[in-house]
């Protein structure tokens, strides 16, 4: 059950972190979180992102950098 976030708990709730679909990437040289991405087929590719400061935003993949 990768990429569901259970509404109504903390983010660093273990029970979240479990379901998290957790991938690693840059958003303007900063870390971020994967938490949900698009499943199979086509459709919109908007993520769903935690930032280091705990913030979840909805954004487009388009951007967002693998760290070297």
């Amino acid at each position: 059950m990768t990429g569901i976030i259970i509404t109504g708990v903390p983010a660093d709730d273990p029970v979240n972190r479990a379901h998290a679909d957790v991938v690693g990437y840059l958003e303007r040289g900063e870390p971020v979180v994967v938490l949900i991405r698009w499943g199979p087929g086509g459709g919109p590719r908007n993520v769903l992102i935690e930032r280091a400061d705990g913030s979840r935003v909805v954004r487009p993949f388009r951007g967002l950098r693998r760290p070297r």
